[in-house]
């Protein structure tokens, strides 16, 4: 666990005056421990909140991360989103004007993995996707912008139309999908529309998926080492990379991406926030060499063609029940006649 991460007691039967449940930061740490009594590899100086100003050493086997407040971005009193170190100009300006119905926040924030930029160490932006309902001309006349995505600052947002939106759902691309089973906390803001298709993510579970997390995890595979276009990385990053001879955040992107789609094709969820983020946090600080992330990922990807051929998901999404929650919210949020409209969907759909 990285230092400034906030952590609880547990399994500790006080002995260190420390009760389970009692929160602190840590501030240091001590290992890999070579020490088979200990039974535990890393060791924590612990400012407990009980004993300010005085760090506590404890062994890993007694902490467990705390679910931390996320306050990067909230709704103010008139219902607006409203995102931190922005004013609300700038960030309306990074939304969609009227019809949105969720937004969430997605990459390191979402996967447990965010340094704050504060950190010498960081190499993250604060990243948010969303979606919305467009004005009624895009379903019955000449259709208008399918996304926008902007970057101010720190933040980084993409918003996806919704009839786009599920036209990727269906291909099963993973960051959107990732939109769809993100963790409650995760949520910026999401109205009934935006809860109900949430409730409906099971319409796009398939093992066709399989080829778009491949696909997606190649892709780094190959970024991870052929980088001669910088022009996407800060100067941190491009430090990185001078430092290791590969960029360690597309690695991390790699083995993670490879880890889900097994996941997803095992169980048909997608764990978006991470049990393995203290390790992928590793390959992306550059504590794996590129022999060893080259050695993982071509046994996850062997693993993934494994899970594919015993996968007992659907071969495809349910195209037909996507088509219908898509003319429902669409009607829904315009006030148009569900059965009208699905008469001459020709022209919407």
């Amino acid at each position: 666990m990285l230092n400034g991460t906030l952590v609880v007691k547990q399994n500790s039967e006080a002995e260190d005056g420390h009760p389970d449940g009692e929160r602190g930061k840590i501030v240091g740490s001590m290992g890999p421990l070579d020490d088979p009594v200990l039974n535990c590899k890393y060791g924590y100086f612990i400012l407990w909140d009980g004993s300010p100003g005085v760090p506590v050493f404890t062994m890993e086997t007694k902490l467990k991360k705390a679910i931390e407040p996320l306050d990067h971005a909230m709704i103010n009193t008139k219902g607006d989103v409203k995102f931190r170190g922005l004013t609300q100009q700038e960030t309306n300006q990074l939304l969609p004007e009227k019809g949105l119905m969720l937004l969430v926040y997605r990459g390191s924030i979402a996967h447990g993995m965010y340094v704050p930029q504060e950190d010498p160490d960081s190499i993250d932006d604060k990243d948010a996707m969303g979606v919305y309902i467009a004005p009624y001309q895009h379903y019955v006349g000449f259709p208008g912008k399918e996304s926008k995505e902007n970057i101010w600052k720190e933040w980084d947002v993409v918003c996806y139309e919704l009839r786009k939106l599920i036209e990727l759902l269906l291909k099963g691309n993973p960051n959107v999908l990732s939109l769809l089973w993100v963790n409650d906390r995760h949520v910026i803001y999401e109205n009934n529309m935006g809860k109900l298709l949430r409730a409906n993510k099971q319409i796009f579970v398939s093992k066709n998926v399989y080829h778009s997390f491949n696909g997606y995890a190649y892709s780094q595979f190959k970024r991870m080492t052929h980088f001669k276009s910088e022009g996407y990385m800060g100067k941190k990053r491009k430090e990185l990379v001078e430092k290791f001879g590969y960029d360690t955040k597309n690695a991390s992107h790699l083995i993670r991406l490879l880890r889900m789609g097994i996941e997803f094709l095992t169980e048909g969820t997608l764990y978006v926030e991470r049990a393995d983020a203290e390790q992928l946090m590793a390959i992306k600080k550059g504590e794996w060499t590129l022999d060893k992330v080259k050695e993982e990922a071509e046994r996850l990807f062997k693993l993934a063609e494994e899970a594919y051929v015993r996968s007992s998901l659907p071969a495809e999404p349910d195209r037909d029940a996507a088509e219908e929650l898509l003319a429902r919210l669409v009607c829904n949020y315009h006030g148009w006649d569900t059965t009208t409209i699905l008469l001459t969907k020709r022209l919407i759909f």
